[in-house]
């Protein structure tokens, strides 16, 4: 489903009278001021949001049986269908949730950010936005409360790859060859020391 979403955003930022038609690529015309969201001390609006789903993310997956559900099919998929949970129900679950959270990340995107539908707005340096939350996902074994710390670390290395490829040349590829390296390491000591302690 991925590539169909992807075509039909390609399909709204080319088709009238959704095209800018004074630009030569997929882009449709800016948004009114009313539909954008501001900033409110430097920082997007949508960075509240971002909050929200975090805290929301937390009172499902701790106080919720659909929370629980997931993460007992997480720790162990047997033990879980042995209890009684619904496998298939509890993957649609997860899927569904993570399509809305990815959904409201996007939107909030064009909204507050950029204005506009650019088509591959969710690429950057040639890399997918999705792929680098599961990286940072990997890094806090899916803890919420992490998520914020872990993204800004991968912020800081998706802003520094850019910045390395303008001012030293050097191809973005080896940053995130780097990038991939690190989180290998993370996630190899993490599961080392759990290891450790069994």
């Amino acid at each position: 489903l991925n590539f169909v979403a992807q075509y039909f955003l390609n399909f709204i930022a080319t088709a009238k009278p959704f095209k800018d038609p004074a630009e030569g690529y997929p882009i449709t015309i800016p948004l009114p001021p009313q539909a954008t969201l501001g900033f409110i001390g430097g920082f997007p609006v949508s960075f509240t949001f971002a909050l929200a789903a975090i805290a929301f993310m937390i009172f499902f997956l701790n106080y919720t049986r659909s929370g629980y559900e997931i993460r007992a099919v997480g720790y162990n998929q047997l033990a879980a269908e042995t209890y009684g949970i619904p496998f298939s129900r509890t993957i649609l679950t997860s899927f569904f949730l993570g399509g809305a959270l990815a959904g409201l990340g996007g939107t909030l995107e064009i909204v507050n950010i950029q204005g506009k539908l650019i088509e591959g707005f969710a690429t950057t340096s040639g890399a997918q936005y999705g792929i680098f939350g599961i990286l940072t996902c990997l890094i806090v074994q899916g803890n919420p409360i992490g998520i914020p710390f872990a993204a800004f670390f991968m912020s800081v290395l998706l802003v520094g790859a850019d910045s390395l490829q303008r001012t030293m040349q050097i191809p973005v590829e080896l940053v995130f060859l780097a990038q991939g390296i690190i989180v290998l390491l993370i996630v190899s000591f993490r599961e080392f020391m759990n290891a450790k302690k069994k």
